[in-house]
């Protein structure tokens, strides 16, 4: 046999690495300092002259105590009296036995239930502004009880706070391009509008159209997941008023207004009334 290694399903060939806690011995492999991360099927690959020869997998389950899942809702915002539903997911082997929780300010009217492997949640109510802070979630197993919690914020819940630093890019004769920095949430999902108010029209504009120019609001207002618009649909040589508002379900920010002026169209000063 000319060679020996020892690979992980996924991929990763190990080698010989005391220092690392890797050990190969003969037909042998030595995991030491093994974490969540050493999970997984082993394979064993050798060689000779003649060819490859590769073993069955061997799956490889770590126990770990439970730690806090990536990318869970943080924050969570209500009104006074409303029910509220927070949701702690961990990941362990073997699977949570149970959950425990606190609070900054211990709220009394709540319920608690494991819903799902590696998931409880718990539903109360706050009574008064005394009822908010810090939820603090811990689960154990067989291993023991995580170390650190999950923590989430409980806020009073209100409308968004408006967007700000906003600023207009690509002005041209029918279009331009917003962006701003949305503000606070207020502790709940927001979605941003844009509406467009026509303003005075510039006297070539308005001299080759028959339209008046008094003010008007369009009807091409709009909403986006982000303070980020594309304004299509202007006229050129006019005045407009972006305003862009901030909402979410208890309400709406302050609006924000931004002033613009399209481009000239060109074709219109070649052509209009007046010259010989």
């Amino acid at each position: 046999m000319a060679g020996r290694r020892a690979t992980p399903q996924r991929g990763v060939e190990l080698h010989h690495n005391v220092s690392a806690g890797i050990i190969l011995s003969n037909q042998s492999l030595v995991l030491q300092k093994v974490s969540r991360s050493s999970s997984g099927a082993y394979v064993c690959s050798a060689t000779n002259a003649r060819g490859d020869g590769v073993s069955e997998p061997l799956e490889l389950n770590v126990k770990f105590a439970p730690v806090c899942r990536d990318l869970q809702q943080a924050v969570y915002g209500g009104g006074k009296n409303e029910h509220l539903n927070v949701s702690c997911a961990v990941h362990a082997h073997p699977p949570p036995s149970s959950f425990s929780s606190s609070e900054v300010n211990d709220i009394e009217h709540k319920r608690y239930s494991v819903v799902g492997e590696g998931v409880s949640q718990v539903w109360y109510t706050p009574r008064s502004h005394l009822d908010y802070g810090s939820l603090l979630c811990w689960a154990t197993n067989d291993v023991g009880t995580q170390l650190e919690p999950c923590v989430f914020h409980i806020i009073h819940a209100s409308s968004p706070e408006p967007v700000h630093n906003c600023s207009v890019s690509d002005v041209g004769r029918s279009s331009a391009s917003v962006r701003c920095h949305a503000g606070w949430d207020g502790g709940l999902p927001q979605t941003f509008t844009l509406s467009v108010s026509q303003g005075e029209r510039s006297a070539t504009a308005a001299t080759n159209s028959s339209r008046k120019g008094d003010p008007r609001v369009l009807a091409n207002t709009s909403s986006s997941p982000k303070p980020e618009f594309a304004v299509t649909g202007l006229e050129s040589g006019t005045q407009y008023v972006l305003t862009i508002t901030a909402v979410n379900s208890r309400g709406q920010s302050f609006p924000v207004s931004l002033a613009i002026q399209t481009a000239e169209d060109k074709a219109m000063k070649h052509t209009s009334p007046g010259g010989d």
